[in-house]
């Protein structure tokens, strides 16, 4: 019954993610496999196979990658992610992957002002989007996001489910 459970919390959000435009959804959005990763920006092991899975959505035209913020690594992870969903909201998709990518190999502290120096280097304006960063919106996704994992059982990044797997 749990597997059911899973597997109808998985198709419910999926429905989801395609009617509301929150998530970053890469590769194949078409496609026929569904890969998601919950991923926090601050995780070591996200950072390691960031690459890995960029190889594998490239290299797989029938996968669609959808991505879920879960920031559970404190303050500069729930930042990170915050700024994430603000840009992918306000610039779309290259300026999104453009940041997240920057985000992925920064090694610093994750503050306003860091965050505002990585988006300034793709193109966006920190005061414009500081407001959508710390709105309503944006706050919502990632609690959907912290409903998601918790009805799966996901507490670690990197977690992905492919199909309706939970690897």
């Amino acid at each position: 019954a749990t597997k059911d459970k899973e597997k109808s919390f998985i198709q419910d959000e999926l429905l989801a993610i395609s009617k509301n435009n929150n998530d970053y959804i890469g590769g194949n959005i078409n496609g026929s496999i569904t890969m998601i990763e919950f991923i926090d920006y601050r995780c070591g092991y996200c950072r390691k196979s960031h690459a890995e899975v960029q190889r594998l959505v490239d290299n797989n035209p029938e996968i669609k990658f959808i991505v879920k913020e879960f920031p559970i690594l404190g303050d500069q992870s729930l930042l990170a992610a915050k700024a994430s969903i603000a840009i992918l909201i306000h610039q779309g998709k290259s300026a999104y992957e453009a940041f997240t990518e920057k985000l992925l190999k920064y090694n610093g502290v994750l503050d306003f002002n860091s965050i505002s120096n990585l988006l300034e280097t793709v193109g966006a304006n920190p005061p414009q989007l500081k407001p959508l960063i710390e709105s309503k919106k944006v706050h919502e996704i990632i609690n959907n996001n912290y409903l998601f994992a918790t009805n799966l059982k996901i507490s670690g990044t990197p977690t992905f489910i492919i199909g309706t797997e939970i690897i």
